[in-house]
């Protein structure tokens, strides 16, 4: 076999003959290898594995030098033993060996890779590049996925394999699940690289990412949609989600129309569901009246009242929670996706199940978010729910208190009328904590606690009528007052928690004055009665 270079994006390419490879491997992978029997081609794909077929790109068939390979890679049980694989195989690796190290690296770490897999990626990187032109396309989908799983920013490998993925002449006999992984690493990598994936200008990867979801519809249309499950729907819409590119109408419409139908949610998850309306949500958000389309029909089959209590009692909390928000933003926007009756059946429903009732489980991001929807939809009612998170709030909100989750919960009970002394002692002591983590340098400035957030506590407190914590929620505004500029809304509401210090005379009837200036005490007035 000759030598054979591939220039593709930038990597330096050079094929080893077949007797080269032979005499790289220890001595128990060349006696694999003389074995007379042939089997075919297996890869680790996310934790299954998947054949070779041809519907992938003409490829002789794996040696059993390949096979072993394959195997020692499948049962590398930690990344050091991954390692010592690609230490002592990688000379002889073909497409499928490489695509599986990627994919293995992706599940050993189960996310982002540490630092040290960094050199072992490089590697394997170098020689996917010597192969990348005779891959097949689940093998390339293999290394998308897991690289975008990882979060590994090499443009040329990025460039060079969606290049090759969506170029392909075959790209047409691609399976669902290829198509699906490959928008879903997309996905990753750009929601780990501020947006962009490495190597491709956003034109490209609108371009690209328009072409797999025409590909994916093409499949979700078929008059059987052999293959196509609800996790390979999912993952396509929520991979869209995240790099901003909407399907057109008939796409979305199909996918969620076959989503829908029995066979396809015979594996249905809640994750899944979750994951399909906050990305229907954040297609609303950009006020596009393509969604008309999407009748109410589709809905009442995806969220019948039998799917919500399952997904009531079986979700995880971020997933209800999730789900829950994505439904209070599909009905408000200008372009609501459902009504609003129908968002607030389908949050009861929700609220019944098991994981609402362990609110003790909860985090504040879910908590805030929760709270938030109700706020949202206008779900006074749920005070039963309320009372149950007041109660357990020792429990949920030091898990991961932040700007955001306190700002919604103290803004929520503003709304609701959510009167619970404990609840907003809580949220005060702990948005002071964050303040203090912060000022000790322990905090980004996303986290930060802001006027804002105690603008909004210290209006609850007022308009409760809660004396005893007139203390503390002034020191909440005085430690944030500095943070940031002060808007018309804040300024307002400060100027009503300034004015009931000073009418039921409490710490010396001084209300905010030793807190801000007379110009800041006075642009709350003018923001108070413009409100008026």
């Amino acid at each position: 076999m000759s030598v054979t270079h591939v220039p593709i994006a930038g990597w330096t390419h050079t094929r080893q003959s077949s007797s080269s490879l032979k005499q790289s491997l220890p001595a128990v992978y060349n006696s694999g290898q003389q074995s007379s029997s042939t089997r075919s081609r297996v890869a680790v794909h996310a934790g299954r594995k998947v054949a070779n077929t041809a519907a992938d790109a003409p490829m002789a068939q794996a040696s059993a030098t390949n096979v072993a390979i394959g195997e020692l890679i499948k049962d590398a049980g930690t990344l050091p033993e991954l390692f010592d694989v690609v230490a002592k195989c990688r000379g002889s690796f073909d497409c499928a060996n490489t695509a599986a190290t990627f994919v293995k690296a992706a599940n050993l770490c189960r996310g982002r890779g540490p630092p040290e897999t960094k050199p072992m990626l490089d590697a394997v990187a170098d020689t996917w590049g010597t192969l990348l032109c005779g891959a097949g396309l689940w093998e390339m989908s293999d290394v998308i996925w897991a690289c975008g799983k990882l979060q590994y920013q090499n443009p040329s490998l990025w460039h060079g394999t969606l290049v090759v993925f969506v170029q392909s002449p075959v790209l047409g006999r691609a399976k669902t699940l290829d198509v699906a992984n490959a928008l879903h690493g997309m996905a990753n990598i750009a929601a780990a690289n501020e947006g962009s994936i490495p190597g491709l200008d956003r034109d490209t990867t609108v371009r690209y990412v328009k072409e797999l979801v025409a590909q994916g519809y093409v499949r979700a249309t078929h008059p059987t949609a052999e293959g196509v499950t609800s996790q390979h729907i999912s993952n396509m819409v929520w991979s869209c989600a995240k790099l901003q590119v909407c399907p057109e109408n008939h796409e979305l419409v199909a996918f969620l129309t076959v989503m829908g139908k029995p066979a396809v949610m015979q594996g249905y998850a809640s994750q899944q569901m979750a994951n399909v309306l906050y990305a229907v949500s954040e297609f609303q958000r950009q006020d596009k009246e393509w969604l008309s389309p999407v009748k109410s029909l589709i809905w009442q089959k995806l969220l019948s009242d039998q799917r919500l209590q399952y997904m009531a009692g079986n979700a995880k909390s971020q997933e209800l929670t999730n789900a829950i928000m994505a439904l209070a933003r599909m009905a408000t926007g200008v372009h609501p996706v459902v009504s609003t009756e129908f968002a607030q059946h389908c949050v009861t429903l929700l609220l019944q199940g098991q994981t609402a009732q362990q609110v003790s489980k909860w985090n504040a991001q879910d908590a805030g978010n929760t709270m938030w929807s109700l706020a949202t939809l206008g779900m006074r009612s749920q005070t039963h729910f309320l009372h149950r998170l007041s109660d357990a709030v020792q429990s949920w909100l030091p898990k991961g208190a932040s700007k955001m989750s306190l700002s919604q919960i103290a803004w929520a009970c503003q709304e609701l009328g959510h009167r619970d002394p404990m609840l907003m002692s809580a949220v005060i002591k702990a948005s002071i904590s964050v303040l203090h983590l912060f000022n000790a340098g322990k905090g980004s400035a996303q986290q930060r606690v802001d006027i804002n957030t105690a603008s909004l506590t210290a209006s609850v407190v007022a308009s409760a009528d809660m004396n005893h914590l007139a203390n503390d929620a002034r020191n909440l505004v005085s430690l944030a007052c500095d943070v940031g500029s002060m808007g018309s809304s804040s300024a307002s509401r400060l100027w009503g928690f300034h004015t009931w210090l000073v009418q039921k005379q409490l710490l010396n009837g001084l209300g905010l004055q030793q807190v801000l200036s007379s110009e800041q005490l006075a642009f709350c007035e003018e923001a108070a009665q413009a409100d008026a």
